[in-house]
């Protein structure tokens, strides 16, 4: 957890500032992340799915966005990112991430365009709201798992 407490702090303060999220960052972090895979031998194929969702989700809509509106709706460096958090978390908290992540991102571009801060189809840094959705889920959830299950 302080790995990718470490790396989320770096990620949010340098992706909202120059919107980037720097690849010595996601190296870093794949890296420990690959060691921490194989040093808890259960969770090597959950590890590796969660991945493959963070990184294949992302790419998707990198891609339909180039190929539909001509401009990159996102940047690589968030596939990249959520690719490590999927290596850190699993595949069921990665689909969680990608949920919190858009849900924060939505209430976050709509305050900023309420407050002029943004307009239309301005940039916005995704980098923060996925580190929001992680740190989220980080402290609680196994509440919030339990909570929806619980339904």
């Amino acid at each position: 957890d302080s790995i990718l407490s470490a790396l989320c702090s770096a990620v949010f303060f340098i992706d909202f500032r120059l919107h980037i999220i720097p690849n010595v960052l996601n190296l870093i972090a794949f890296l420990a992340g690959t060691i921490l895979m194989f040093l808890d031998k259960n969770s090597i194929q959950d590890s590796l799915i969660g991945m493959c969702i963070g990184l294949l989700f992302f790419l998707i809509i990198i891609v339909l966005s180039r190929v539909i509106y001509k401009k990159d709706g996102m940047g690589l460096g968030d596939a990249k990112f959520m690719g490590v958090v999927g290596i850190m978390f699993g595949s069921v908290y990665t689909v969680a991430t990608i949920f919190f992540s858009f849900i924060f991102g939505a209430i976050g571009a709509t305050i900023a365009l309420i407050s002029k801060n943004k307009k239309m189809g301005q940039e916005i840094a995704f980098g923060p709201y996925i580190v929001m959705a992680v740190m989220l889920l980080m402290f609680f959830g196994e509440e919030i798992f339990s909570l929806y299950f619980g339904i």
